[in-house]
């Protein structure tokens, strides 16, 4: 009787446990790249049918195709395709680290905008690029790659709002 109580406390603990969130990217760099490009540079871009190869890769980059994988081949060539590239300080990691955390939400939610992703964070450890995170501040729309963590509350508690004070 008393091995059926324990084992029932056992396994009542254990499933009522929280588990300590996860974070997004384990990295020692991060570099912020940015565009000015608006949905009427979008539309211009499209009515190109995407010519030239730096035509694809700035509608990869900021169009709402989802990257499968890392392709550090084409992130060295944004800055010579309109974004400017600032390599975040250190000082900045620990409000990154907590701003890209797995969070629990109670109800989601949608929003209608076709994003424009001008911003993309490239996280690096030991100089080999981990992950990448595109965002769209207008419409508080992401996109992940490498994420070790559950991305899909991003959003959802005010996270646009401390990167816009962290980046600019």
């Amino acid at each position: 009787m008393k091995k059926m109580l324990l084992l029932s406390c056992v396994i009542i603990l254990t499933f009522n446990c929280k588990k300590e969130p996860e974070y997004f990217f384990d990295f020692d760099e991060v570099v912020h790249y940015e565009t000015d490009m608006d949905e009427m540079d979008m539309i211009e871009l499209r009515k190109k049918q995407f010519n030239s190869l730096d035509d694809q890769l700035v509608y990869l980059y900021i169009g709402n195709p989802h990257l499968r994988k890392i392709d550090t081949v084409s992130l060295s060539r944004l800055k010579y395709i309109g974004f400017s590239e600032t390599c975040i300080p250190g000082n900045k990691y620990p409000a990154l680290r907590e701003i890209f955390k797995e969070k629990s939400i109670d109800e989601e939610m949608t929003t209608a905008c076709e994003p424009i992703f001008n911003d993309i964070l490239v996280f690096r450890k030991k100089n080999k690029t981990i992950g990448i995170a595109k965002l769209c501040f207008h419409c508080s729309q992401s996109q992940f790659i490498g994420a070790k963590a559950n991305t899909r509350t991003f959003g959802y508690h005010n996270e646009f709002e401390g990167l816009k004070k962290l980046l600019k």
